[in-house]
Order: C-alpha cells, then sequence, then structure tokens
C-alpha cells in the first residue's frame, strides 16, 4: 500500500512539474515579442494584458499584441492541449492490448470497465491545468507587471482552469471511443485534430458570446453546456461499445 501511494504521489508531481515547466518554456518563448509588440504599439501592458497573450484571449484581433496573422500565437495554446490530451489519455493511450483482455476478465461487466477507463488520472488533469496557470500567474507578478483589475484576473484564471478541465474531460472521452473502435493511432490523431479544430473555430469566432478554449473573464454558458452535453453523448456512445472488440486493437 505504501509503494502503491508513493507512486501515485510521484506521477502527480511529475505532472504538476510538467504543467509549470511547459508554462515557464511559453513564458521565455514568447515574452520577448510580447515586449516588442506593446513597445511598438506604445502600449503599456499590465498582467492581465501577459496573461491575454499567452494564453491567446476572447478579444484576438483587436489589441495590438493579439494579431489573427501571427501564427506563432497559437503555439502556445495548442502545445498546452495536446499535451494536456496525452496526460488526460494516458491510462489507456500508454498500455498494450493484452493489458485490457487481462483487465477485462478481472471486472463484472463492461460498464464497469468502461467506468474504470474513464475515471482513472483525472486528478491528473486537475493538477496539470492549475498549475499552469497558477505558474503563469506568479511569473507575471515576478515580471513586475502592474495589476490594475485583480477581480478580472482571478476571474479569468479561474475560468479558464474549468473550461480546460472540462475540455479535457470531454476530449479523454472521444480519445477513447477512436481507442476502443480503432485503435492506438487513430485515439491521438482525433485528439490532436480536435483540439486544433475546436481552438480554430473559437477563434474564428471570437465575437460571439460562445467561448471554449480562449482567455476571457467572462464566463461563457453557451461554451460550458458546449462542454458538458459533448461529454454527455461520448459518454452515451461509448456506453455502447461493444468491449468485445477490444482483441481486434
Amino acid at each position: 500500500m505504501k509503494k502503491l501511494s508513493y507512486k501515485k504521489n510521484r506521477n502527480r508531481l511529475w505532472i504538476a512539474a510538467a504543467g509549470v515547466l511547459l508554462a515557464l518554456l511559453h513564458v521565455w518563448v514568447r515574452n520577448t515579442t510580447f515586449s516588442i509588440n506593446c513597445n511598438h504599439a506604445h502600449y503599456y501592458p499590465d498582467l492581465y494584458d501577459f496573461l491575454n497573450y499567452i494564453l491567446v484571449g476572447k478579444d484576438i484581433g483587436k489589441i495590438c499584441y493579439l494579431e489573427y496573422t501571427d501564427l506563432e500565437l497559437f503555439l502556445q495554446p495548442i502545445s498546452f492541449l495536446v499535451f494536456g490530451l496525452f496526460i488526460a489519455g494516458s491510462y489507456f493511450l500508454s498500455k498494450p492490448t493484452g493489458y485490457f483482455q487481462y483487465c477485462y476478465t478481472r471486472y463484472r461487466n463492461e460498464k464497469t470497465f468502461i467506468k474504470a477507463l474513464r475515471q482513472e488520472h483525472l486528478s491528473w488533469i486537475f493538477i496539470y491545468s492549475i498549475t499552469y496557470y497558477v505558474t503563469l500567474f506568479v511569473v507575471g507578478c515576478r515580471c513586475s507587471y502592474q495589476i490594475h483589475n485583480w477581480k478580472a484576473i482571478l476571474s479569468a484564471i479561474s475560468i479558464g482552469i474549468l473550461m480546460k478541465i472540462l475540455f479535457f474531460v470531454m476530449m479523454k472521452e472521444l480519445m477513447l471511443l477512436y481507442f476502443l473502435k480503432k485503435g492506438l493511432i487513430s485515439a491521438i490523431l482525433s485528439g490532436i485534430l480536435g483540439s486544433i479544430i475546436l481552438l480554430m473555430m473559437n477563434v474564428a469566432m471570437s465575437g460571439i458570446k460562445m467561448n471554449v478554449l480562449l482567455f476571457s473573464d467572462q464566463v461563457s454558458i453557451a461554451g460550458i453546456l458546449f462542454l458538458i452535453i459533448g461529454y454527455i453523448i461520448l459518454r452515451i456512445v461509448n456506453k455502447k461499445v461493444d468491449l468485445l472488440e477490444l482483441e481486434h486493437i
């Protein structure tokens, strides 16, 4: 029991470290460009602007440092989402086919087995999302960016964490569906392509009220409903998958 507990805590520390390191990498790569863009436009950024740039805000195209033509701008959110997908689906993506046949025989029925696949490592999603956002906030404070509106910043960070957790939970269901039906490669591709498409659609429709992945201090009820409904639909579909087909993965 002690070894099992140690292994779980060790893995959680690794996930936390991954969130911290990824946030630091994003700041190191893009902070200079952010400062240059603001200086050229004679714009004096505060902490909200800094987070708005790194996380790509909903007001893209309306502020000097958030331009549609800056393709490098999307490297931060895409890399964060893709890395998060591997964390969310690591339990079934990292296992060989024979492992699932072995586990299947240990559960009472298919529903119990699918439930185990779905719930495993959910805490990793929370840890990864929270440490990434908190690290960006701390680094922004250390960079001496002024804070003009604490409420907007804390609200945007809290909303961002919530939306990313809901997003990863939904995408885990999508990857699980493709994993059960098509195999490992299809599961990974479905997650990556689905994330990029959803992000680009969100950017293209940034002028409307529905927001899923972009940084904002405004709660998007439509975005939350989209993620929850998507999760419920995928969960229902996954329940109907014949797990005997796992032998063909």
